[in-house]
């Protein structure tokens, strides 16, 4: 056999090697001769540059010989894997290091493909899914730990380590598939969770209100996903399964900086509520001891999910409420020092909100009005704003009804194409602690093409 190949030009022998999909089967065509060795590590590691863009989204400046380092340390941390807990064990640590790396090169160049609803195709994102399909990254989420943020446990149960939260967040689009369904781990949990006061569990945290309750956050999706995606719930299951995939959540299409972003024009989304006196035992409550039964949009006004129209004025609005701002501090603006060199300019983060107006429609037509501010990166992951809005409705004769508004708060997650958070009613002179509120969760459902 080896005298066969040793007839061939390198480049039959490279062409014959790119047909090889196993890196198993790889390094035993490199082992038949000396120039099937070649056609894989001569050529100034040319076939390894076409290796590694076949797998992943390319990085500016990479050579030949980088990309050979990087695709063989990459594949052997994607075969060995890891059973995911608290993602502080080496194997975890290697696997949720690369993830972060995939995620943050993703769209750093192109693939050139365009999928079935006009997106560009980015190969990370296939690694990545890949990967969350034969681990547990997102299958186990809260099965090993289900504690809620800020609860005081042990040594022995541990807290979750911040960059697999993070990158767990990050991956909401596929824990809310419809092609991964999975159990839907410490339900009770997450119940108590997303209905507990913005005086326990804030939206935005840390002394300077720029760190992202990642944690809490979790619980929301975790519990919009039993709802989604569990037809045993008989709550939004079949308006879910109703969606094109055009309309279900997505990935983000451009690569993610800390760049000010203005979100995108169309979204579908959802809320849940019970019953003031039904608030108010939850949060007295340990978790599972009282299961109460979520009261969901659209299940009680109608099929579809509420719908947002977003626009972003041309000119600056001077209208803004001082009870909009009383209720909302959206014009809090984050200030975070560098703590190497605090007295520098440059070292401040300060970041300038941006107004916008909303469209939409849930029970009826309303407005909204808002802001969204960029926050710091959190755990080395740049792109996640602070969304706060007051939804109102108005007459028929176009007059604002003081008596029916929603506060909203929520994080724009990096990419701009999940928005999730807290609604609450906004009632003067009310103690934090005794708000009532629910959770919310919006994506992302423009078309890529009229978005151009």
């Amino acid at each position: 056999m080896a005298r066969a190949f040793q007839k061939l030009p390198l480049e039959i022998n490279q062409a014959i090697a790119g047909f090889i999909e196993a890196d198993s089967d790889l390094v035993a065509f490199a082992f038949i001769c000396r120039e099937t060795n070649n056609a894989i590590d001569a050529d100034n590691c040319s076939f390894w540059r076409r290796r590694f863009l076949g797998c992943f989204t390319g990085v500016v400046g990479d050579t030949n010989f980088d990309m050979k380092d990087r695709y063989k340390e990459r594949r052997s941390i994607l075969r060995k894997g890891a059973t995911f807990k608290l993602g502080g064990r080496m194997l975890e640590k290697q696997c949720l290091g690369l993830i972060q790396d995939l995620l943050l090169e993703a769209h750093g160049t192109s693939s050139g493909i365009i999928n079935e609803i006009g997106l560009p195709v980015c190969l990370n994102f296939n690694v990545v899914e890949k990967f969350v399909l034969n681990n547990d990254l997102i299958y186990g989420l809260f099965k090993s730990s289900h504690r809620l943020p800020n609860d005081k446990i042990s040594k022995k149960d541990g807290r979750p380590h911040p960059l697999l939260t993070t990158i767990q967040l990050m991956l909401t689009p596929f824990i809310l598939s419809p092609d991964h369904l999975s159990t839907t781990w410490s339900a009770d949990y997450s119940q108590k969770a997303v209905y507990e006061s913005p005086a326990k569990q804030p939206v935005i945290t840390g002394r300077n209100k720029d760190r992202v309750n990642v944690e809490w956050l979790l619980h929301v999706i975790n519990f919009f996903k039993g709802h989604l995606t569990r037809e045993e719930e008989t709550t939004l299951f079949e308006s879910y399964s109703d969606l094109t995939r055009q309309e279900l959540p997505r990935m983000w299409n451009e690569q993610l900086d800390n760049k000010p972003k203005k979100l995108p024009k169309s979204w579908i989304g959802t809320y849940t509520f019970i019953e003031r006196g039904e608030e108010y035992i939850l949060r007295r409550s340990e978790p599972g001891d009282k299961i109460l039964v979520d009261r969901c949009s659209p299940e009680e006004h109608g099929e579809h999910l509420p719908t947002m129209e977003v626009e972003y004025p041309e000119e600056s609005l001077e209208w803004w409420p001082k009870f909009f701002e009383a209720q909302l501090h959206s014009h809090d603006i984050p200030f975070t020092k560098n703590k190497a060199n605090p007295t520098t300019a440059s070292s401040c983060y300060q970041p300038k909100p941006m107004r916008f107006e909303v469209t939409g429609m849930d029970i009826e037509g309303y407005n909204g009005s808002g802001y969204t501010t960029p926050l710091p990166p959190q755990n080395d992951i740049p792109g996640w704003q602070r969304f706060t809005m007051m939804k109102y409705f108005r007459d028929e004769e176009g007059r604002f009804d003081h008596d029916a508004m929603w506060a909203y708060e929520g994080v724009v997650f990096p990419g701009a194409q999940i928005i999730a958070g807290r609604w609450w009613a906004p009632e003067t002179g009310t103690p934090e602690e005794e708000i009532y509120s629910g959770p919310f969760i919006m994506w992302n459902v423009t078309d890529p093409k009229s978005s151009k």
